[in-house]
């Protein structure tokens, strides 16, 4: 969805918020150290990705996602969506845990 704008029936905007719909590969869960994790966003297309993977609430001064990055369980991945044709998405987040 795109960020769009429109008057209410009582003359304020009203905008379109982004989707908070996060594709985490793997999906949360166990998973053995080292696991390469990709993030993709599906209807924010030109968004940029921002992740944090210590369980924080990411921001704009937050990593940058370019590419897939390794992680060694216990490890909460959030991310959020943000693009200039969009409000900034809610966080989205994956909690994965050390594979039996």
């Amino acid at each position: 969805m795109h960020h769009m704008a429109a008057r209410s029936a009582y003359g304020r905007m009203a905008y379109a918020h982004p989707s908070n719909s996060y594709f985490f590969s793997p999906a949360a869960g166990p998973v053995a150290a080292g696991t390469s994790v990709t993030i993709a966003t599906a209807t924010t297309p030109g968004a940029k990705i921002y992740f944090t993977a210590d369980g924080t609430d990411p921001t704009v001064s937050s990593t940058l996602y370019s590419a897939a990055f390794s992680i060694t369980p216990p490890k909460t991945v959030k991310v959020i969506a943000i693009s200039p044709t969009t409000l900034a998405s809610p966080v989205g987040s994956a909690q994965y845990t050390a594979a039996p």
